[in-house]
């Protein structure tokens, strides 16, 4: 069995279903408690405040 990378298995993919794996990431993104999104992308709390342009002392996670 040969392993594949995702980047392969994407482009494999036909534009259509593409386009709803984005959705289907999107929704998954949105329904992402923040602190889980925060460390999932690896970011610290002042990251992740620098980057909604807030000050960390306000985040409430």
């Amino acid at each position: 069995m040969t392993n594949k990378s995702f980047r392969d298995l994407y482009n494999a993919m036909s534009p259509q279903a593409r386009e709803e794996v984005e959705a289907e990431v999107q929704q998954a993104l949105a329904e992402m408690p923040i602190q889980e999104f925060r460390q999932a992308r690896k970011l610290s709390q002042e990251e992740f405040a620098n980057i909604l342009q807030i000050k960390q002392a306000s985040e409430r996670f």
